[in-house]
C-alpha cells in the first residue's frame, strides 16, 4: 500500500433500497423518515424521461424535499461521474440521495 498522504477514515453508507411494484409511491415519506430533509435525485436520463421518475420528483417537490436532480451518468460510473454527483450535492446543500434506476445509478447514488 502506498502512502498517498490521506489520513485514514470510516465510511459508512446507510442504504435501503426499496424494489417492487408501487414502491416508488413511499418515497417523499421514505426519505423524511431517514432525516432526508434536501434531497437530490440521482437517476440517468433515460429512466428520468419516464413517467415513474416524474412521479418521483413531483412527490418529493410537493413534499417540499427536492433540492436537485443529477442525472448524468451515461454507463457504469467512473470517478469523473462521481465527482460530478458530489459537487450536484453540494451545490443542492442536499443531506439524502435518492436514486431511481438500475445498477449504475444505484451505484453512483451510493458513492455520492
Amino acid at each position: 500500500m502506498s502512502n498517498t498522504g490521506e489520513k485514514p477514515f470510516e465510511f459508512r453508507v446507510p442504504s435501503t433500497i426499496h424494489v417492487g411494484v408501487g414502491c416508488y409511491e413511499r418515497v417523499a415519506a421514505e426519505a423524511a423518515r431517514v432525516g432526508g430533509g434536501a434531497v437530490l435525485v440521482v437517476t440517468d436520463a433515460n429512466v428520468r424521461a419516464t413517467p415513474v421518475a416524474g412521479k418521483v420528483i413531483e412527490q418529493l417537490t410537493s413534499a417540499g424535499l427536492l433540492r436537485g436532480v443529477f442525472c448524468d451518468i451515461p454507463g457504469e460510473p467512473t470517478t469523473t461521474e462521481v465527482r460530478g454527483g458530489v459537487a450536484a450535492l453540494q451545490e443542492a446543500t442536499a443531506n439524502t440521495v435518492v436514486a431511481i434506476g438500475g445498477g449504475s445509478v444505484i451505484d453512483t447514488g451510493k458513492a455520492v
